[in-house]
């Protein structure tokens, strides 16, 4: 009887340790899991804003390391799950029916950023003046107290103290160019519209006689270079009759010699290239001094 007692303590004594070590366990478990979830976190910023729309999800670190405008203090970059497509959506806080809540606006971006812009100067004006605000008292060392009894001018003062001023410095610089200079060479390059289409020869024809007149120097005009564009050489055609003589640029047709020429040895770049990158990393740098 005493064997039999004794026996069911000590079945009993290691059923609760066995407990013990499983809720010792589950707790471990969970303390990880707790601690996995704060560095995911803390190494993805993204999850530290609000929640992300449906259908979308982060984009990935490495491709969010490469956004370098200034637009992404305020959009979170995120990727279509269906489509892969980049967007930036809105995490800011609007007034809407006397409540804030969160924008959640997306702007597909396609390369580009001026949606983003748009949006903000549209939905958020105060953000983006703010932010330019504070980048212009940074960049120009400007003082933080203010007069308390200046009058800030109204936006038609101010446009016309711009225009008064170039009105001055534009005659002062008239007249250098009248009396210093005998003659001028010209450059043209990027004649594209802000949707990044090429404008028409006879387009860039009429805007270039119209600026070289605004500042008085059609008449002393020898020589424009151009690269080999078709609507830049069509319309420097257009101004020989004025008698300007059109150059080319040497940098501009050497690099295009340079860059067919090396089309043969593309492969060949290439693996130089991976080569150079793979000796260039620290381990294998070390690698390179202790041999």
């Amino acid at each position: 009887m005493n064997f039999n007692k004794k026996q069911k303590v000590v079945k009993s004594n290691t059923e609760s340790q066995e407990t013990t070590k499983f809720s010792n366990n589950e707790s471990i478990e969970t303390q990880s899991d707790n601690e996995e979830s704060k560095s995911d976190t803390s190494e993805n910023p993204s999850q530290n804003f609000k929640s992300i729309p449906d259908g979308y999800r982060p984009l990935s670190k490495t491709s969010a390391s490469k956004l370098g405008s200034k637009v992404w203090n305020y959009f979170q970059p995120l990727e279509h799950i269906a489509t892969g497509n980049r967007v930036g959506w809105c995490p800011l806080e609007v007034i809407r029916n006397h409540q804030k809540q969160t924008c959640n606006t997306i702007c597909n971006t396609g390369g580009s950023t001026e949606n983003m812009w748009d949006h903000l100067s549209s939905i958020h004006a105060q953000t983006k003046q703010n932010q330019s605000l504070v980048e212009w008292i940074i960049d120009s060392v400007q003082a933080l107290r203010v007069d308390p009894y200046y009058e800030l001018p109204t936006h038609k003062a101010i446009k016309s103290m711009i225009h008064t001023a170039y009105n001055f410095s534009s005659n002062i610089l008239k007249q250098k160019l009248k009396n210093t200079a005998i003659s001028y060479s010209l450059t043209c390059d990027l004649w594209t519209s802000r949707n990044h289409k090429a404008y028409l020869g006879q387009r860039i024809f009429i805007m270039t006689i119209k600026i070289m007149d605004n500042w008085d120097i059609s008449n002393k005009v020898n020589t424009i270079t151009i690269d080999n564009t078709q609507n830049m050489v069509k319309a420097l055609k257009l101004m020989e009759a004025q008698g300007i003589s059109r150059v080319k640029c040497i940098a501009h047709t050497l690099q295009l010699v340079v860059g067919k020429g090396l089309i043969p040895a593309k492969i060949l770049i290439a693996y130089t290239k991976r080569l150079l990158a793979f000796f260039m990393s620290p381990k294998q740098l070390e690698r390179l001094e202790d041999a």
